[in-house]
């Protein structure tokens, strides 16, 4: 599968793993991965041949937080050195599963490409009670009363714009 440009949720296998540091001079974790599994509503489909692709993380002080929650979600808890295989402390993460994520971008010569990241499951957000939401009612409901009434108002109406064939 040599044109394997689809984006979406794939599950797959790290097969090797690196640090490096970027042209740019800044020092990134690399993980290779074998794509065996793309998921779709739930359903998994086999993703044929053998399809390895690199996941390139930069690793800056805006960035560790993520880079750190991203490597723990593939098993890796340590310090970014024990990445590297030539650490005393090596943490090997060859043969883990891990969620993967691409995505297509332009590059900077506009070129589509792919970029694939660790998808980690989403944690469950817990809804706001209602005295909290009535707070925002109060911090900014007069914002929406504002938007409410314009757009009700008969102007408002008469000065849209339509999109789309006309059908009547």
């Amino acid at each position: 599968m040599s044109d394997f440009h689809f984006s979406g949720l794939y599950h797959g296998q790290i097969s090797d793993q690196s640090l490096t540091t970027a042209k740019t001079g800044t020092p990134q974790i690399v993980l290779k991965c074998r794509i065996l599994t793309k998921e779709l509503n739930g359903e998994l489909t086999s993703v044929p041949d053998n399809v390895e692709r690199t996941i390139w993380m930069s690793l800056t002080e805006k960035t560790k937080g993520f880079v750190s929650q991203d490597l723990a979600s593939v098993g890796f808890h340590g310090k970014p050195s024990q990445i590297s295989p030539d650490s005393p402390n090596y943490i090997d993460l060859s043969g883990n599963d891990i969620r993967l994520w691409c995505k297509q971008e332009a590059g900077m010569d506009g070129q589509m490409r792919e970029r694939w990241s660790i998808s980690r499951p989403r944690e469950a957000v817990a809804p706001l009670d209602i005295s909290q939401a009535t707070e925002l009612d109060a911090m900014f409901g007069d914002a929406f009363d504002a938007a409410s009434a314009e757009a009700s108002s008969p102007t408002a109406q008469a000065a849209g714009t339509r999109v789309g064939p006309n059908l009547g």
